[in-house]
């Protein structure tokens, strides 16, 4: 992965620009908005000094659901080993009851 930052002095002119983004999540009845903004300038007597500043914000709310396992090593066999010893089924960013087993 190659990150390139943006800077005052990609270009001769003002930086502003921005993005806005609204929707919704119909699987799970959501409403997602994201938005960014940029703004940088050149100044100085021979624009040797750059200010770039950027923002953003954003909310995609996501639901899901899996379950946690709990493992303990117990030798089966003779053999060291991972038995299972426990689990949760474990509910994220939504109103429902976790539910724990042992």
């Amino acid at each position: 992965m190659n990150l390139v930052s943006k800077s005052a002095f990609d270009t001769d002119h003002r930086i502003f620009e921005g993005t806005i983004l609204a929707g919704r999540l119909t699987d799970h009845n959501n409403d997602l908005v994201d938005f960014a903004l940029t703004a940088g300038t050149q100044f100085g007597a021979r624009n040797q000094f750059g200010m770039l500043f950027t923002g953003e914000y954003s909310r995609v709310p996501r639901e899901f659901n899996d379950i946690e396992q709990g493992y303990s090593t117990q030798p089966i066999s003779g053999v060291p080993g991972l038995v299972s010893t426990s689990y949760a089924l474990q509910g994220y960013l939504k109103s429902s009851p976790t539910a724990a087993c042992p």
